[in-house]
């Protein structure tokens, strides 16, 4: 097909014309659909652009499965997003992209994190005291630390502490736009802080995220309503394939 089209653009010097002349002739004479001249342009646009160094990689980019980052999201083919970018540890902080339906935990659990400002640590807690010490379910916690995948190892995976989301702040409005483009903006998502769990609406003690147009926002939530599930995870710059 390339061959054959090199040897069209020789010919067409030869007569004198330009691919414009002929692609406009065609649009006039009604020969090619304008739509599909417009298909093919909005394609181009469209056309994923990878980053080539660790000092591109920004807040509301996407990693691919291949393990390259790009700021233009491709449905079925991105399993991540950068929260942040730790360059003094060489480690990027990523929100799977493959978000679980799930209740915190049972509601007979008492379980307090606020003391914990690891996500990881308070989400193995949660887990340990629902699971070892109550006899019930931790499901978010589980989820996340059940959670694997070419990028991260179980038992590495975690929910955000309230903390942990505050130091996000800077980069909210980037991750609310890069979340939005990616169809995951809706509801919340459960954070691993947790003062007290009860039966009833009014001692809810569990913590959501909410996604807002430009910032995340925080409200308590009952443990036992379902609510997204988004496993975080540190990721080494040396795992990324940087696009050459």
């Amino acid at each position: 097909m390339k061959n054959k089209i090199e040897k069209v653009a020789s010919l067409l010097e030869k007569l004198g014309l330009t691919p414009q002349d002929v692609v406009i002739d065609w649009i006039v004479s009604g020969t090619i659909d304008l739509k599909i001249v417009q298909d093919a342009l909005l394609q181009r646009q469209k056309e994923t652009v990878f980053v080539t160094s660790f000092s591109e990689i920004q807040p509301g980019m996407f990693l691919y499965d291949d393990g390259k980052i790009s700021p233009t999201y491709t449905e079925g083919q991105c399993s991540a997003l950068v929260l942040d970018v730790h360059k003094d540890r060489n480690t990027l902080l990523m929100m799977c992209l493959r978000k679980a339906l799930l209740p915190f935990c049972s509601p007979e659990c008492d379980i307090d994190t606020t003391y914990l400002k690891s996500g990881l640590n308070a989400t193995h807690f949660i887990r340990q005291m629902a699971v070892d010490v109550h006899g019930v379910s931790a499901d978010a916690a589980q989820y996340c630390l059940e959670y694997c995948d070419k990028f991260v190892e179980p038992s590495q995976a975690f929910m955000l502490t309230v903390d942990e989301l505050k130091e996000l702040e800077p980069n909210s409005a980037q991750i609310c736009s890069a979340l939005r483009e990616a169809g995951l903006s809706e509801g919340g998502f459960w954070l691993s802080t947790t003062t007290k769990i009860g039966k009833d609406i009014e001692s809810a003690g569990a913590h959501i995220a909410m996604f807002m147009p430009d910032r995340i926002a925080v409200q308590k939530e009952y443990a036992a309503i379902p609510q997204a599930v988004y496993p975080v995870y540190e990721l080494k710059f040396s795992q990324l394939e940087l696009q050459k």
